[in-house]
């Protein structure tokens, strides 16, 4: 066949030239199938049943079909295409946003792995900050690109019986009219292309489906719908499915038609957030209660009080943090046993600084923990008992001229 319009050659049953645009008169209509007789001498209550069916369908909100959409479980397929097609929305914030999110996840396995191997809870802060972390760049770098690819994959409207698909291309472009969207200027063969705000919504027709794609239109550094362009353009080609919906069943907009499309796209993350902000919350309770009721070894060490150094109440890990710089604590677990490894330096008035290390075994008896030191050392020399004393001694009073004399004797008397 060739275009009556600009003379050039088409594929058989073509509903628009590929070169100038113009609808092709070619395209089929197919004329309504007749009533069968049972059909025109229904019984009254069938036919009442009959018309209530159609007013349901008629009165529909193509909306509702949007939010029912989104909010069931996607299959398979879809979910994995709704994941490819986030990857292809992401800007550059959404990228280093899921690579935050992904580090931030890997890092929380390991912390929580290491928490059930060492049967800790010292690494707990650390998973919640991590978890929360992952959260929050997901929800606000990630989850609106997924968002508008989830509404995306609803983009499809059963045609109804009366024309062919290309029948209902050449009806949609010469009487479809909704505001905002253009009709391209040139149009594709088999294929209708409307431009909103940049973006291009392309309409084809298979199997008695109306298929609705989005080719997004990239902006770089947009502050269109809060720098998320593709969302808005998304929301953009579901009013047109919507609007193309009451087209199709031979209805007029109703008056509230944008309010519920607002509606029906209001971001969900307002929920999330909330749900976040609770969950913080009772992470952060649960936080409290298990530092009150079930301290780490750790904890409970720093807490302890050593008469035999100081009797004014001062903790040990007061005392420690006080009287040594670049201050570690870390719990380690060998042969069954549990030890607490201390480091710290301190400086020496004609020595220089010193690396101290102070090993503690931990013994739990019941809800209450018992250490004890198992050794110490000073850069790497390991300590008499006398030696370990005034090192402790130091680290609760800071006199550095007592712990000198102290290692003075000790070595004068071996």
């Amino acid at each position: 066949m060739f275009c009556k319009y600009c003379g050039k050659e088409l594929n058989e049953g073509s509903a628009f030239c590929k070169y100038c645009g113009q609808a092709q008169k070619t395209a089929s209509f197919v004329q309504p199938v007749p009533k069968t007789a049972k059909q025109e001498y229904a019984e009254p209550a069938e036919l009442q049943n009959t018309v209530q069916s159609l007013v349901i369908d008629a009165v529909k909100d193509p909306a509702q079909n949007v939010v029912q959409k989104a909010r069931r479980p996607l299959s398979k397929g879809e979910f994995f295409r709704c994941l490819k097609a986030t990857c292809k929305l992401l800007s550059l914030a959404g990228w280093v946003s899921l690579v935050g999110v992904t580090l931030s996840a890997v890092l929380a396995l390991f912390v929580l792995l290491d928490i059930i191997l060492m049967l800790s809870l010292d690494g707990l802060p650390a998973l919640l900050i991590l978890v929360l972390f992952s959260a929050w760049l997901y929800i606000f770098g990630v989850h609106q690109f997924w968002h508008a690819t989830v509404i995306e994959e609803g983009l499809n409207i059963t045609l109804p019986d009366g024309k062919d698909d290309a029948a209902w291309l050449v009806f949609i472009r010469d009487k479809f009219v909704f505001e905002g969207a253009q009709l391209s200027e040139t149009q594709p063969e088999n294929a209708v292309v409307y431009l909103m705000n940049g973006a291009q919504i392309w309409l084809t027709a298979e199997n008695n489906t109306l298929h609705i794609a989005v080719k997004h239109h990239k902006r770089f550094n947009s502050a269109r719908s809060g720098g998320h362009w593709e969302l808005q353009e998304s929301f953009d080609a579901d009013n047109l499915k919507c609007a193309l919906d009451y087209f199709l069943k031979g209805q007029s907009l109703p008056d509230s038609f944008v309010q519920d499309q607002k509606a029906a796209h209001k971001d969900k993350v307002g929920k999330v957030k909330k749900g976040l902000i609770v969950t913080t919350i009772v992470l952060v309770l649960l936080m409290t209660l298990v530092s009150l009721f079930d301290q780490s070894p750790i904890s409970s060490l720093k807490a302890t009080i050593w008469d035999q150094y100081d009797s004014s109440g001062v903790t040990l890990g007061e005392a420690f943090e006080k009287n040594f710089e670049n201050t570690s604590w870390e719990l380690s677990e060998r042969d069954g046993n549990q030890f607490i490894r201390f480091t710290g330096t301190f400086d020496v008035e004609g020595y220089g600084s010193n690396l101290a290390e102070i090993i503690f075994s931990v013994k739990k008896t019941g809800d209450s923990y018992f250490f004890s030191i198992y050794y110490a050392e000073i850069n790497d020399t390991v300590l008499s008992d006398y030696e370990q004393i005034a090192l402790m001694q130091y680290a609760f009073d800071g006199n550095a001229d007592d712990l000198v004399s102290a290692f003075f004797v000790s070595w004068l008397f071996g």
